[in-house]
């Protein structure tokens, strides 16, 4: 299929080509096995599907997402830390993403890269909520799909680079 008959997700950026999802992939895949799956499920939605690809991206990116800060920021360790408030029952010990997101943050060995991906937390928050777009009934507005790709997209690989150079 030509990318560009792909209209509702039309224009999203150079690095959304095959050589670099794969490299991001395997970088994904050394964290968690099926991590990488997730990366290459997107860009198929985006390149394969002619009906209502840029749901399934933000589908298999929202999966990336979960999944990748759990592998990274596991419950008990999130809980074990000083980013974790306790909760009011009966959820006393659930895991915000916020909390998820500074502990992350923290582990990322070189402080210039853990300080400015913590700074980003409320970001990330904001774009995990827009990813949930995709549960919307009928058409998603082309520009918010393009952004939001762009966005999680990005936000992604920065984490990875920042973990594979510490």
């Amino acid at each position: 299929m030509n990318p560009s008959s792909a209209t509702e997700t039309s224009k999203v950026p150079p690095w959304w080509e095959w050589d670099k999802i794969e490299k991001y992939a395997q970088a994904f895949d050394n964290i968690s096995p099926h991590l990488g799956s997730q990366l290459r499920a997107a860009w198929e939605s985006y390149h394969g599907t002619t009906h209502d690809p840029g749901r399934g991206v933000l589908y298999h990116l929202r999966e990336l997402f979960d999944q990748f800060f759990r592998a990274i920021a596991p419950d008990a360790e999130v809980q074990q830390s000083k980013f974790f408030q306790p909760k009011k029952p009966p959820k006393t010990s659930q895991v915000y993403r916020a909390e998820r997101f500074e502990y992350a943050a923290s582990r990322i060995k070189n402080q210039e890269s853990a300080a400015y991906l913590s700074s980003l937390t409320p970001d990330m928050v904001q774009l995990y909520e827009k990813l949930h777009i995709l549960h919307k009934q009928g058409r998603i507005e082309a520009g918010h799909i393009r952004d939001t790709i762009i966005a999680t997209a990005g936000l992604l690989f920065q984490w990875i680079e920042a973990i594979e150079n510490t």
